[in-house]
Protein backbone atom coordinates (compact mmCIF):
# COMPACT_ATOMS: atom_id res chain seq x y z
CA UNK A 1 0.00 0.00 0.00
CA UNK A 2 2.88 2.57 0.29
CA UNK A 3 3.96 2.07 -2.99
CA UNK A 4 0.26 2.92 -4.00
CA UNK A 5 0.11 5.63 -1.50
CA UNK A 6 3.57 7.38 -3.17
CA UNK A 7 2.35 7.23 -6.80
CA UNK A 8 -0.71 8.80 -6.11
CA UNK A 9 1.24 11.48 -4.40
CA UNK A 10 3.77 11.79 -7.50
CA UNK A 11 0.73 11.60 -9.82
CA UNK A 12 -0.60 14.62 -8.40
CA UNK A 13 2.29 16.61 -7.57
CA UNK A 14 2.96 15.87 -11.86
CA UNK A 15 -0.39 16.71 -12.65
CA UNK A 16 -1.96 20.02 -14.40
CA UNK A 17 -4.90 19.89 -11.31
CA UNK A 18 -1.58 20.91 -9.21
CA UNK A 19 0.01 23.22 -11.36
CA UNK A 20 -3.26 25.22 -11.28
CA UNK A 21 -3.70 25.11 -7.86
CA UNK A 22 -0.30 26.17 -6.90
CA UNK A 23 -1.46 29.69 -8.94
CA UNK A 24 -4.36 29.86 -7.09
CA UNK A 25 -2.77 29.33 -3.95
CA UNK A 26 -0.45 31.76 -4.08
CA UNK A 27 -3.55 34.14 -5.36
CA UNK A 28 -5.00 33.01 -1.61
CA UNK A 29 -2.25 33.93 0.27
CA UNK A 30 -1.34 37.52 -1.58
CA UNK A 31 -5.21 37.88 -0.62
CA UNK A 32 -4.96 37.24 3.01
CA UNK A 33 -1.26 38.42 3.42
CA UNK A 34 -3.08 42.16 2.22
CA UNK A 35 -5.34 41.96 5.21
CA UNK A 36 -4.82 44.72 7.61
CA UNK A 37 -2.68 43.43 10.79
CA UNK A 38 -4.69 45.77 13.28
CA UNK A 39 -8.18 44.65 14.15
CA UNK A 40 -10.57 47.46 15.24
CA UNK A 41 -11.82 45.57 18.64
CA UNK A 42 -14.61 48.55 18.67
CA UNK A 43 -15.57 47.52 14.95
CA UNK A 44 -17.70 43.93 15.96
CA UNK A 45 -18.59 42.32 19.05
CA UNK A 46 -16.44 38.93 18.72
CA UNK A 47 -18.81 36.52 19.71
CA UNK A 48 -16.97 33.12 19.59
CA UNK A 49 -17.51 29.88 21.05
CA UNK A 50 -15.20 27.48 23.40
CA UNK A 51 -12.25 26.15 21.87
CA UNK A 52 -12.12 22.93 22.70
CA UNK A 53 -9.01 21.10 24.28
CA UNK A 54 -7.91 18.05 24.11
CA UNK A 55 -4.37 15.96 25.12
CA UNK A 56 -2.70 14.42 21.82
CA UNK A 57 -1.72 11.12 23.11
CA UNK A 58 -0.27 9.82 19.58
CA UNK A 59 2.23 12.79 18.93
CA UNK A 60 5.38 11.56 17.18
CA UNK A 61 8.65 13.10 16.42
CA UNK A 62 8.76 12.25 12.12
CA UNK A 63 10.14 14.66 9.53
CA UNK A 64 7.70 16.81 7.89
CA UNK A 65 8.68 15.38 4.27
CA UNK A 66 9.02 12.03 3.62
CA UNK A 67 8.47 10.02 0.28
CA UNK A 68 6.10 7.80 2.02
CA UNK A 69 2.54 9.54 2.39
CA UNK A 70 2.18 11.81 5.00
CA UNK A 71 -1.71 11.40 6.59
CA UNK A 72 -1.63 14.81 8.30
CA UNK A 73 -4.33 14.21 11.28
CA UNK A 74 -4.12 16.06 14.82
CA UNK A 75 -6.15 18.45 16.37
CA UNK A 76 -4.92 21.93 17.38
CA UNK A 77 -5.44 22.85 20.64
CA UNK A 78 -6.09 26.67 21.39
CA UNK A 79 -2.25 27.24 22.47
CA UNK A 80 0.53 25.25 20.89
CA UNK A 81 3.96 25.07 22.39
CA UNK A 82 5.94 28.60 21.43
CA UNK A 83 8.93 26.57 19.72
CA UNK A 84 6.99 25.08 17.39
CA UNK A 85 5.10 28.12 16.68
CA UNK A 86 8.37 30.17 15.58
CA UNK A 87 9.86 27.12 13.79
CA UNK A 88 6.60 26.92 11.58
CA UNK A 89 6.74 30.92 11.16
CA UNK A 90 10.10 31.15 9.58
CA UNK A 91 9.24 29.36 6.49
CA UNK A 92 5.86 31.01 6.50
CA UNK A 93 6.56 34.79 6.34
CA UNK A 94 8.57 34.23 2.62
CA UNK A 95 5.11 34.31 1.76
CA UNK A 96 3.75 37.47 3.12
CA UNK A 97 1.64 35.07 5.92
CA UNK A 98 1.84 32.43 8.54
CA UNK A 99 -0.09 29.33 8.03
CA UNK A 100 -0.02 27.68 11.76
CA UNK A 101 -2.27 24.22 11.69
CA UNK A 102 -3.96 22.32 9.15
CA UNK A 103 -6.83 20.77 10.21
CA UNK A 104 -8.31 17.86 7.83
CA UNK A 105 -12.03 16.33 8.33
CA UNK A 106 -13.72 13.59 6.46
CA UNK A 107 -10.87 12.41 4.87
CA UNK A 108 -12.56 8.59 4.11
CA UNK A 109 -11.06 5.10 4.55
CA UNK A 110 -8.12 5.34 2.56
CA UNK A 111 -6.98 1.81 2.80
CA UNK A 112 -10.33 0.63 1.19
CA UNK A 113 -11.33 3.71 -1.26
CA UNK A 114 -9.42 4.79 -4.33
CA UNK A 115 -11.07 8.67 -3.81
CA UNK A 116 -9.95 8.56 -0.47
CA UNK A 117 -6.02 7.95 -0.97
CA UNK A 118 -6.05 10.56 -3.65
CA UNK A 119 -7.27 13.01 -1.35
CA UNK A 120 -4.74 12.02 1.23
CA UNK A 121 -1.78 12.09 -1.61
CA UNK A 122 -3.25 16.00 -2.20
CA UNK A 123 -3.59 16.63 1.85
CA UNK A 124 0.81 15.59 2.16
CA UNK A 125 0.97 18.23 -0.73
CA UNK A 126 -0.52 20.83 0.75
CA UNK A 127 1.57 20.01 4.20
CA UNK A 128 4.08 20.48 1.66
CA UNK A 129 3.16 23.55 -0.04
CA UNK A 130 2.43 25.87 3.00
CA UNK A 131 5.79 24.20 5.26
CA UNK A 132 3.09 23.03 8.39
CA UNK A 133 5.15 21.16 11.02
CA UNK A 134 3.00 17.33 11.28
CA UNK A 135 3.19 18.16 14.63
CA UNK A 136 0.64 21.11 13.96
CA UNK A 137 -1.30 18.61 11.62
CA UNK A 138 -4.70 17.26 12.50
CA UNK A 139 -6.68 14.85 11.16
CA UNK A 140 -10.23 13.32 11.88
CA UNK A 141 -12.75 10.58 10.14
CA UNK A 142 -15.26 8.78 12.48
CA UNK A 143 -15.20 6.39 9.79
CA UNK A 144 -11.30 5.85 10.55
CA UNK A 145 -10.74 2.00 11.14
CA UNK A 146 -7.61 0.84 14.23
CA UNK A 147 -5.57 0.34 11.02
CA UNK A 148 -6.22 3.84 9.42
CA UNK A 149 -5.41 4.92 12.78
CA UNK A 150 -2.36 3.53 13.38
CA UNK A 151 -1.06 3.91 10.06
CA UNK A 152 -1.32 8.11 10.12
CA UNK A 153 -0.02 7.87 14.05
CA UNK A 154 3.02 6.16 12.97
CA UNK A 155 3.55 8.72 9.77
CA UNK A 156 3.79 11.19 12.92
CA UNK A 157 0.55 12.80 12.95
CA UNK A 158 -1.58 13.97 15.78
CA UNK A 159 -5.01 11.97 16.05
CA UNK A 160 -8.10 14.29 16.98
CA UNK A 161 -9.48 11.56 19.44
CA UNK A 162 -13.68 12.54 19.55
CA UNK A 163 -16.34 13.62 17.44
CA UNK A 164 -15.83 17.65 17.49
CA UNK A 165 -18.31 18.06 14.89
CA UNK A 166 -16.79 20.53 12.92
CA UNK A 167 -16.92 22.50 16.23
CA UNK A 168 -13.23 23.77 16.57
CA UNK A 169 -12.34 27.22 17.25
CA UNK A 170 -8.96 28.74 16.38
CA UNK A 171 -7.00 31.42 17.12
CA UNK A 172 -3.86 31.12 14.62
CA UNK A 173 -4.42 30.57 10.89
CA UNK A 174 -5.44 27.54 10.28
CA UNK A 175 -6.36 25.70 6.92
CA UNK A 176 -9.17 23.49 7.02
CA UNK A 177 -9.07 20.74 4.71
CA UNK A 178 -12.36 18.80 4.42
CA UNK A 179 -12.97 17.66 0.78
CA UNK A 180 -16.62 16.13 0.46
CA UNK A 181 -17.66 17.10 3.47
CA UNK A 182 -21.35 17.72 4.68
CA UNK A 183 -23.00 20.92 4.70
CA UNK A 184 -23.39 21.01 8.20
CA UNK A 185 -19.99 20.29 9.23
CA UNK A 186 -18.96 23.53 7.12
CA UNK A 187 -21.82 25.48 9.30
CA UNK A 188 -20.16 24.14 12.88
CA UNK A 189 -17.30 25.10 11.81
CA UNK A 190 -18.10 28.64 11.14
CA UNK A 191 -20.03 29.04 14.12
CA UNK A 192 -17.20 28.10 16.29
CA UNK A 193 -15.68 30.89 14.82
CA UNK A 194 -18.27 32.71 14.46
CA UNK A 195 -16.81 36.61 14.21
CA UNK A 196 -13.72 38.96 13.49
CA UNK A 197 -11.09 35.68 14.30
CA UNK A 198 -12.53 34.07 11.00
CA UNK A 199 -10.10 35.54 9.23
CA UNK A 200 -7.93 33.03 10.58
CA UNK A 201 -9.63 30.08 8.91
CA UNK A 202 -9.32 28.93 5.35
CA UNK A 203 -11.34 26.47 4.18
CA UNK A 204 -10.70 23.64 1.08
CA UNK A 205 -13.60 22.62 1.08
CA UNK A 206 -17.29 22.14 -0.73
CA UNK A 207 -17.70 25.36 -2.64
CA UNK A 208 -20.22 27.47 -1.09
CA UNK A 209 -21.64 29.64 -4.15
CA UNK A 210 -22.28 26.13 -5.69
CA UNK A 211 -24.31 25.47 -2.48
CA UNK A 212 -26.06 28.42 -2.49
CA UNK A 213 -26.94 27.99 -6.15
CA UNK A 214 -27.73 24.76 -6.03
CA UNK A 215 -30.41 24.56 -3.15
CA UNK A 216 -33.00 27.01 -2.10
CA UNK A 217 -32.43 29.98 -0.12
CA UNK A 218 -35.15 28.44 2.48
CA UNK A 219 -33.68 25.32 2.56
CA UNK A 220 -30.65 26.45 3.15
CA UNK A 221 -31.16 28.90 5.71
CA UNK A 222 -32.66 26.45 7.93
CA UNK A 223 -29.88 23.79 7.25
CA UNK A 224 -27.14 25.61 7.78
CA UNK A 225 -28.00 29.30 8.12
CA UNK A 226 -24.08 29.87 9.05
CA UNK A 227 -23.04 29.09 5.24
CA UNK A 228 -25.87 31.79 3.99
CA UNK A 229 -24.54 34.47 6.65
CA UNK A 230 -21.11 34.35 5.77
CA UNK A 231 -21.57 33.59 1.39
CA UNK A 232 -21.38 37.59 1.15
CA UNK A 233 -18.50 38.14 3.22
CA UNK A 234 -16.56 35.25 1.86
CA UNK A 235 -13.34 35.08 -0.67
CA UNK A 236 -13.73 31.84 -2.67
CA UNK A 237 -11.40 30.88 -5.32
CA UNK A 238 -12.76 27.50 -7.15
CA UNK A 239 -10.50 24.65 -8.05
CA UNK A 240 -10.15 23.93 -11.82
CA UNK A 241 -11.73 20.05 -12.09
CA UNK A 242 -9.43 19.37 -14.69
CA UNK A 243 -7.61 16.10 -12.98
CA UNK A 244 -7.56 12.75 -14.90
CA UNK A 245 -10.57 11.63 -12.80
CA UNK A 246 -13.20 13.97 -12.08
CA UNK A 247 -14.62 12.53 -9.13
CA UNK A 248 -11.87 13.06 -6.70
CA UNK A 249 -11.42 17.39 -6.42
CA UNK A 250 -14.54 18.10 -8.23
CA UNK A 251 -16.96 21.11 -6.39
CA UNK A 252 -14.11 22.26 -4.61
CA UNK A 253 -13.00 25.58 -3.37
CA UNK A 254 -10.69 27.26 -1.20
CA UNK A 255 -12.26 29.86 0.81
CA UNK A 256 -10.96 32.96 2.64
CA UNK A 257 -12.66 35.62 5.02
CA UNK A 258 -10.78 38.45 4.70
CA UNK A 259 -11.13 41.34 7.65
CA UNK A 260 -11.76 44.17 5.71
CA UNK A 261 -14.83 41.95 4.39
CA UNK A 262 -15.89 40.92 8.07
CA UNK A 263 -15.41 44.38 9.24
CA UNK A 264 -18.08 45.57 6.88
CA UNK A 265 -20.95 43.42 8.57
CA UNK A 266 -23.39 44.93 11.42
CA UNK A 267 -23.18 44.24 14.36
CA UNK A 268 -26.42 42.30 14.73
CA UNK A 269 -24.77 40.11 12.26
CA UNK A 270 -22.67 38.86 15.12
CA UNK A 271 -24.87 38.55 17.62
CA UNK A 272 -27.11 35.98 16.16
CA UNK A 273 -24.77 33.18 17.44
CA UNK A 274 -27.07 30.54 18.55
CA UNK A 275 -25.42 26.70 18.14
CA UNK A 276 -26.39 24.90 15.27
CA UNK A 277 -28.58 21.68 15.83
CA UNK A 278 -29.63 18.66 13.07
CA UNK A 279 -31.84 16.04 15.31
CA UNK A 280 -34.83 17.81 13.72
CA UNK A 281 -33.80 16.85 10.42
CA UNK A 282 -34.46 13.61 7.85
CA UNK A 283 -31.48 13.23 6.21
CA UNK A 284 -28.44 15.53 8.10
CA UNK A 285 -24.91 15.19 6.54
CA UNK A 286 -22.92 14.63 9.78
CA UNK A 287 -22.13 12.07 12.14
CA UNK A 288 -23.31 13.65 15.40
CA UNK A 289 -21.27 12.62 18.83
Amino acid sequence: MSTTRVFKREEILLSEFYEVFQGTWKNVLCEVASSPKKVDKDTVTNTTSTCHKEDSTHSRNKSQHQDDIHVDCCHSDCCHDREFELADQSASYRHGMVMQSIVCYGLGNFTSCVIARYQLAFLLLLVDITEVSLRRCYVYDPKFTCQEQDVLAKLGFQLITCNEEGKRCVNETTLFYMPHCGKPLYNNLLWANWGLQLRQVIIIGNSFSNMCERLPSRQLTEIVPYIVKMQPLTKEWKLQNNFRFQDIFNDLGIHAFPIQMLQKASTELWKEHKEPTYHHLDNVEIILS
